[in-house]
């Protein structure tokens, strides 16, 4: 996982929610000077995880997740069931639900 929140802000709202053990590995905006949409925190992600951005997709729900994954060189996909986007955002996959992400991993 990748995000925007601080280690404080992951464990009061993914703990309590019971998601936390999904993740093995989490980049937290504490981990990185530069933010989304740099690519720092996915490099960072790919260098703690150990994998390539070749075999890595990043699934977003915002504009700046897609730009944070184009900087990294990363695929990126978008869920749609969580945003009203007005302008498209240019992703390399769109997820309705969330069932569309495993037909495509």
């Amino acid at each position: 996982m990748v995000t925007s929140k601080t280690y404080q802000e992951y464990h009061s709202d993914f703990e309590p929610l019971g998601l936390a053990g999904f993740f093995s590995t989490i980049v937290c905006a504490d981990d990185t000077d530069e933010h989304k949409p740099q690519a720092a925190p996915l490099v960072a992600y790919l260098a703690k995880a150990n994998v390539s951005p070749e075999d890595t997709l990043y699934i977003g729900d915002s504009i700046y997740d897609i730009q944070c994954a184009d900087n990294a060189g990363v695929d990126s996909g978008l869920v749609l069931w969580s945003n009203n986007v007005s302008n498209p955002i240019r992703a390399d996959y769109y997820f309705n639900t969330p069932n569309d992400i495993s037909k495509i991993l």
